[in-house]
């Protein structure tokens, strides 16, 4: 997938063309990396919508983020999917070890999530496409809630993508 990012992962600045690929597995991340992505998203073992990929444990993260920091890439950890009530204490931890593995940001789609970020103060967050932010208004409550950066739903058309844009 080839997307609209950001230098510094911060909304309002200069946009470059960013080669972002999904890393299901160890297999995956080394094939992204090996054809000069500049960003792998990829998931823990549960909370993400890639529940049928291999992922990746707590304990393989920090090898994933290393051998992508060694190839000058990014990592954002997807943790995007609804957060039910007892899930929340499991999303703090997967938000520690992505901080203590060295993630770049942290893909989210509940709103929930944003509350543990004040815990989390050297995480991006941003929002993912499974947040559905389709218009400008989308991306300024994005902002206005400290998410980094917003992913547009996928199913929107070149113009609505420009129009949001702007």
């Amino acid at each position: 997938m080839v997307g609209a990012g950001r230098d510094d992962g911060l909304m309002g600045q200069e946009a470059h063309m960013e080669l972002l690929a999904p890393a299901g597995g160890l297999e995956q991340l080394e094939a992204a990396l090996a054809a000069g992505a500049d960003a792998v998203y990829l998931g823990l073992t549960s909370l993400n919508a890639r529940r049928g990929a291999s992922n990746f444990s707590p304990d393989a993260l920090s090898g994933a983020v290393a051998a992508a920091h060694g190839k000058n890439a990014r990592v954002y950890l997807t943790l995007n999917i609804d957060i039910s009530e007892r899930e929340i204490g499991q999303a703090a931890r997967a938000l520690a070890i992505a901080r203590d593995a060295g993630v770049d940001a942290v893909l989210v789609r509940d709103p929930a999530l944003l509350l543990l970020r004040q815990h989390f103060p050297m995480l991006a967050f941003h929002l993912s496409t499974q947040g559905c932010a389709s218009c400008s208004l989308d991306e300024t409550m994005s902002k206005e809630l400290g998410i980094a950066r917003v992913v547009l739903a996928s199913e929107m058309t070149l113009g609505e993508i420009s129009a949001a844009a702007k």
